[in-house]
């Protein structure tokens, strides 16, 4: 399992990769002797209890939570609980029994295509993200189903880490809101079905509220609150709607020309607008985007989760938790252990790329002496 951490820690990408690696004095330093090979990570990895990592990753957040190295967002002091689906991967060749399946209409007629995909949960603070942990999508599973089981257990071992739990419009389900508001949490869901009664007694009614109008890097919002709404008799309680049209100006790569962007947002929301104002609450619900953002864009492009080191159901979500836990405490080393003038110097890519040269060059120079 060391091997396989280090594998993750040092961004090789593949096991073959690492495999090259074994020569290393700074890799048998660390492990305690000589790596084992690629079929053996791949092997052990697969039949580890994914509690276990779990663990792991939570003992990590409680240290650095006693050591107030996490920290809520400014302005609101609430630190946000971030779900959302990914697919890690997919082929129309390679699967195992753990796949999913989909007919898809291709030139070459319809095609089988096997994938891999799960619901994923991080915590939001005010200079990074921490990943905490994942539940899969089976077949014949839905997401909301997957993301129910999800959140049960991460509020069993990070109940007192957050305040406010955001979604997109898939978690504006009524039985996903009970299990928020059941554990005396509050939440904030995008609101996008036009079939909702809710949805149609906010567009009868939000005009004749008067706006408020916030900016922010860049971004005007014209903010309209619906305190209480009775539109979602399924939630069996009032619900606050809160509407932000928002424009900003976009330089097109293409022409060079600026151009005005506009969208618009519905929230519903659990949270009393004397607990949290409307600015702040849609400051707050863009949190969610830092899940596609710093969540699976960083991972699958920096640190290559979306690889398929072994291709079984267990071993795929092992190693993506295992990827959890590297990326945490990178991210960790470098917001608390570098000093702020380090980090205006070199990004953290930068500092990655430098951990994993290391380990490179290590292993070059002890295979050509």
């Amino acid at each position: 399992m060391r091997s396989a951490f280090m594998l993750l820690a040092t961004r090789m990408g593949s096991l073959h990769a690492f495999e090259r690696t074994r020569c290393s004095a700074t890799v048998r330093k660390w492990l305690g002797g000589r790596p084992p090979s690629a079929d053996t990570i791949g092997r052990v990895v697969n039949t580890v209890d994914g509690d276990e990592i779990r663990g792991i990753i939570a003992t990590v957040f409680r240290r650095l939570k006693r050591g107030k190295g996490f920290q809520p967002l400014p302005g609101c002091n609430w630190v946000p609980l971030v779900l959302d689906g990914h697919e890690s991967h997919k082929s129309f060749r390679r699967h195992c029994a753990g796949c999913c399946t989909r007919k898809l209409k291709t030139a070459g007629g319809e095609k089988i295509q096997y994938y891999h995909r799960h619901v994923a949960a991080h915590l939001v603070g005010r200079d990074f993200e921490f990943l905490v942990d994942l539940e899969p999508i089976g077949k014949g599973d839905s997401e909301i189903a997957a993301a129910r089981r999800l959140y049960g257990r991460v509020h069993a071992a990070y109940s007192r880490a957050y305040d406010v739990v955001l979604g997109d419009a898939l978690y504006s389900s009524a039985g996903f809101w009970k299990d928020v508001l059941d554990k005396n949490k509050q939440i904030i869901t995008v609101l996008k079905d036009e079939r909702r009664t809710l949805v149609a007694e906010t567009n009868a009614l939000i005009g004749s509220v008067p706006p408020v109008i916030d900016g922010q890097n860049g971004q005007r919002r014209e903010i309209r609150d619906l305190p209480e709404n009775n539109g979602w008799s399924q939630v069996e309680r009032s619900v606050r709607v809160v509407q932000s049209i928002e424009t900003k100006n976009v330089k097109r790569q293409l022409t060079g020309e600026s151009e005005s962007v506009g969208s618009t947002w519905l929230w519903a929301t659990s949270i009393p607008q004397q607990e949290l104002g409307a600015r702040s609450l849609v400051r707050v619900a863009h949190k969610r985007w830092s899940i596609e953002n710093e969540g699976f864009n960083t991972l699958a492009n920096t640190w290559h989760a979306n690889h398929v080191y072994r291709h079984d159901a267990k071993a795929i979500e092992n190693f993506i938790l295992l990827t959890f836990l590297a990326l945490n405490l990178f991210r960790v080393f470098f917001h608390r252990n570098l000093k702020p003038q380090r980090r205006q110097r070199m990004t953290a890519l930068r500092v990655a790329e430098c951990i994993k040269a290391g380990v490179d060059a290590d292993a070059l120079i002890f295979d050509t002496s």
